[in-house]
């Protein structure tokens, strides 16, 4: 059983949800924080229709499929752009090293020429990073809300790929480890964690 695309398509967990919603031609999708009301955490940087690379893979259709017996759902996606197909699966999924639900996102892109970009690009929302620790598997950063306190930590960790933080735009970067050079099919994976940390 599939929901499809007439309106926002949403995986939730208990404090976070993971929503797409359709911006011209293409999937946009946006991770947010559930406490009294929905807080941005992170959303996709969607560039224009005309590029052939665009800077968030260019998900022209996206459902809503069940996935298991046991009404598991996972959000499935395809799209192209220039000479390049992409797909995705993306599953809220629990972490067994965290002890905590996270969104697990995992694209595949096939091209057909050297590509100029390929991967997941992020902009933080309107939070306020207090703490920030990252290598080119993992991102964690604690926040603040607008009421001045810390509530917990974003937790972004690259299962295949590599991960690129630029602090002084607020931009984070989950791109393929392979080479994009030539014709191929090229994949990368991370999730995405709501997680506590200490003060």
């Amino acid at each position: 059983m599939s929901t499809h695309e007439s309106s926002p398509i949403a995986l939730s967990s208990e404090h976070c949800s993971v929503r797409f919603e359709r911006i011209d031609d293409r999937y946009a999708h946006r991770f947010e924080l559930q406490l009294e009301s929905r807080l941005l955490l992170l959303a996709a940087d969607l560039e224009s229709s005309h590029v052939d690379w665009p800077s968030d893979p260019p998900l022209q259709s996206v459902v809503l499929e069940t996935v298991s017996p046991q009404g598991e759902s996972a959000i499935l996606g395809v799209g192209m752009s220039g000479h390049g197909h992409w797909s995705l699966a993306a599953q809220c999924i629990r972490d067994v090293k965290d002890s905590a639900n996270c969104f697990e996102f995992d694209y595949a892109c096939k091209i057909h020429r050297a590509a100029d970009f390929l991967g997941s690009t992020y902009r933080l929302g309107p939070v306020e990073l207090t703490q920030v620790d990252f290598t080119d598997r993992d991102w964690v950063a604690k926040i603040r809300t607008d009421k001045d306190r810390p509530v917990g930590c974003i937790k972004l960790e690259v299962r295949k790929g590599r991960l690129d933080w630029d602090a002084t735009r607020g931009r984070l970067q989950i791109l393929p480890s392979e080479e994009r050079s030539k014709p191929g099919t090229l994949r990368w994976c991370y999730r995405i964690a709501w997680v506590s940390c200490d003060e």
